[in-house]
């Protein structure tokens, strides 16, 4: 029955009396009179309900998902023998959920309807389809070969209409081999990224059955808009029709050119894989449509939420990151967790525990990004996607290349070419106690700083700053956890504020020596440079953040972030200046966080401690009498200081105290001079310490009047060289060096009114075995004593 025989008003009744026992609510009218019309209205079951006429269909599903599980709350359902798709929240009520190869719907020819036009929404989590090969270990493998992903298909490989995705582009194509010319049959598509994964999108196809080829027979629509028309003729009478599956054969073009090919379903050669995404609202018509029709149906059945803005996007290529055993996924504004069948019972209710982490991370995306100036992950194709944090160890596992897995913490890209954060359920604080804490902004957030660091390296990764550089490694890292300390310093309760820096204090940077920085097992905890100029009233937080890993210096190989960093200065003065008087700081860590490190908890060292990895012990010069020389194996290396405790000669409680110390650092071969010294007056402990500085100077006499209310005098003793050197640090993956040799920068002392302190205990004797301490001379050469 063709809509020009019947009125407006007869059309809309008939149309209401055909849509059978599914429940709908009401609707307007729509143009032309679909034949069939699948709403996905259905909240289980395995009956595909035709909501007008009789062409009722199968739902089909895989196995591959954990049939036992219970549903999850608000978060992906999972897959049960009487469940087999999915069934999510569609653009008008329900959607089909569809995941693997045999995801999908069926129609039997018996009961199809004849097909001139298709109209149906999709949302798509991939755009790039590729080949999986779901017969390997963890979860299958991908060959990254780009396949189709059939929306819908009627038909067979002689003569059929066919509507998918490949390679970024939706596809829309018929053919019949009975009608001349047209074997090959006629394909259109849309340009590169016109779809994008995780938005919905509306497609037409619409044909003029003609009994030969005809010039623009066949069009394809792209939410209302026509995007190709091409030649076009009859396909035949009804036969089976496919949803988000291949239902018998059919064809497809495979890129922008050539010939189109018959399906091919083999396991290691396959060209098409089911389609993974939502379908919803898919009608066939048994009319040509027009222009008008086609944006007439896609606003009568548009979405009526409004798209968010950061949307949830796949995780590539399916295989490599075991998509295929995704049980459950939980998403907020800008994040979205994904797990597999074995999430521990101590993570459930997941809209208790993976909701707290959720929190955790929309916090530090708040500190981050809108008030620390980290540029937020960049836009593809003008979409903004959620960052997918993977949570491993959970029948859900990062693949290697060579099948190996691997948990633990770490962030990095996925099959995608996303950054990724990807975490074992102990970094989301299931051990934790507390496991959450309160916040007034983000409610109960997870007690973790796992997770804001791995977050700080996606943004690191997503900067694109000093990529592909052997220099970045351990900043990378010490990066991170500065990022970290952003975050905590908002959290309350003891054992939780600036507990990244309290630990980093209290842990392997706080209590060695300083002779280098961001080497070795170090490069975790040597970030309190970065808290240093956060705090500080000349620079804040963007300078250390979207001023270094989205500086135009930054981008490039080979590139050193220390350099970059030193480079945002005004002047090589004034960084010298600013990290020496850090140096100096860190006698007492006052002037850190508002001075509240000298008091919660855990509690760090008062500046009175003399352990010997926290402080430098000076060697007298058996040559020159009065003065006093670091051990070679304390000599410091660009940005390295030493910590050096003096003992104040004649010093009268709470009278001033004059001190004189004549600096000496030399300058070896081809190398600038690089020294820069401090004294540091400190008194009291906790949080009634108090501390002074002398003005720093480079070489030569410093005098200084210690305050009276001093009681303990240090000297620090920084390497600064006025000519930046990228090093290769001393890390896991790198010896030292790694075929450059490594600057030291030694020095020597004299002082009146005070000496360095010296210890006899054995450990803390700077060669606790007893042997020969050496020295670097001037001229490189080493002295023992």
């Amino acid at each position: 029955m063709s809509r020009k025989f019947l009125d407006a008003m007869t059309r809309k009744q008939l149309y209401r009396c055909l849509r059978g026992a599914e429940l709908l609510e009401p609707r307007m009218l729509l143009a032309g009179d679909p034949v069939a019309e699948w709403r996905f209205d259905s909240s289980a079951g395995t009956t595909l309900v035709d909501s007008i006429g009789t062409s009722t269909g199968t739902i089909t599903g895989s196995s591959v998902y954990n049939a036992t599980a219970t549903a999850l709350v608000n978060a992906m359902p999972v897959w049960t023998a009487a469940n087999p798709a999915q069934w999510g929240t569609g653009t008008r009520n329900g959607a089909l959920r569809l995941f693997s190869d045999t995801d999908g719907a069926a129609v039997n020819s018996a009961v199809a309807p004849e097909v001139r036009s298709v109209s149906l929404w999709f949302k798509a989590d991939t755009t790039n389809p590729t080949r999986y090969n779901s017969s390997t270990p963890n979860g299958g493998s991908t060959d990254g070969t780009p396949v189709a992903m059939p929306l819908f298909e009627t038909g067979d490989s002689s003569a059929g209409l066919s509507i998918y995705i490949y390679s970024s582009r939706l596809y829309v194509g018929a053919w019949n081999s009975s009608v001349s010319g047209w074997s090959n049959g006629t394909f259109l598509f849309t340009g590169a990224n016109d779809i994008a994964a995780g938005r919905w999108h509306h497609v037409v196809v619409t044909l003029n059955p003609t009994a030969t080829l005809q010039a623009n027979g066949l069009r394809g629509y792209l939410d209302g808009v026509e995007f190709a028309a091409g030649s076009g003729a009859t396909i035949g009478g009804p036969a089976a029709i496919g949803l988000g599956r291949v239902d018998g054969t059919t064809r497809f073009l495979l890129g922008t050119g050539g010939n189109s090919v018959g399906n091919n379903n083999s396991p290691s050669a396959n060209n098409h894989r089911g389609f993974a995404g939502y379908l919803d609202e898919a009608r066939v018509y048994d009319e040509t449509l027009t222009a008008a029709d086609a944006v007439e149906i896609r606003d009568d059945t548009a979405p009526t939420a409004a798209e968010e803005a950061w949307l949830i996007r796949d995780s590539g290529r399916a295989a490599t990151m075991g998509r295929f055993r995704f049980e459950g996924q939980l998403a907020s504004e800008h994040f979205v967790f994904k797990w597999g069948s074995g999430l521990p019972a101590a993570m459930n209710p997941v809209t208790t525990y993976i909701q707290q982490n959720l929190n955790r991370l929309e916090m530090s995306w708040d500190i981050l990004v809108e008030q620390s100036g980290m540029d937020p992950p960049p836009a593809r194709n003008g979409v903004n996607y959620k960052i997918n944090a993977y949570i491993l160890e959970t029948g859900l596992w990062f693949v290697d290349s060579g099948g190996g897995t691997f948990a633990g913490a770490f962030a990095g890209p996925d099959p995608t070419g996303f950054s990724a954060l990807y975490t074992s359920p102990w970094a989301l604080a299931q051990f934790q106690s507390p496991r959450s804490l309160p916040s007034a902004s983000w409610g109960q957030v997870a007690n973790t700083t796992t997770t804001p660091h791995e977050f700080t390296h996606v943004l690191q990764i997503e900067g694109g700053g000093f990529a592909n550089s052997p220099y970045s490694g351990p900043f990378f890292e010490a990066h991170a956890n500065f990022g970290a300390s952003l975050v905590d310093d908002f959290d309350t309760g003891n054992f939780r504020a600036e507990i990244t820096a309290r630990n980093s204090i209290n842990g392997r940077y706080g209590e060695r020596q300083h002779r280098y920085s961001l080497a070795t097992d170090f490069r975790y905890q040597a970030h309190l440079f970065l808290n240093y100029l956060t705090d500080h009233p000349s620079y804040g937080p963007q300078f250390v953040n979207s001023g270094l890993w989205s500086d135009v210096d930054a981008q490039g190989a080979n590139k050193d972030p220390w350099e970059v960093l030193r480079n945002n200065f005004a002047s090589d003065a004034e960084f010298a200046s600013v990290y020496a008087e850090f140096v100096a700081r860190t006698v007492t860590y006052k002037q850190f966080y508002g001075g509240e490190l000298l008091s919660g908890l855990p509690a760090i060292p008062s500046h009175d401690t003399t352990e010997r990895l926290h402080r430098s012990y000076l060697e007298p010069v058996g040559s020159s009498p009065g003065w006093f020389q670091v051990a070679e194996q304390d000599t410091p290396e660009q940005y390295g200081a030493n910590i050096i405790p003096l003992t104040m000669i004649g010093k009268v409680g709470g009278q001033p105290h004059s001190v004189t110390v004549n600096l000496d650092g030399y300058m070896q071969p081809g190398q600038s001079e690089g020294i820069y010294a401090t004294l540091v007056a400190a008194s009291g402990s906790g949080a009634s310490t108090q501390e002074w500085l002398s003005p720093t100077w480079q070489g030569g006499q410093q005098a200084w009047e210690v305050p009276g209310a001093a009681t303990h005098l240090y000297l620090t003793v920084t390497a600064i060289p006025s000519v930046h050197r990228n090093y290769i640090w001393s890390h896991p993956f790198h010896g030292a060096g790694v075929g450059q040799e490594i600057e030291r920068f030694p020095y020597r002392v004299s002082m009146t009114g005070a000496v360095p302190v010296r210890s006899e205990t054995p450990t803390d004797t700077p060669n606790p075995g007893g042997g020969a301490i050496r020295h670097i001379n001037p001229d490189r050469s080493l002295a023992g004593r």
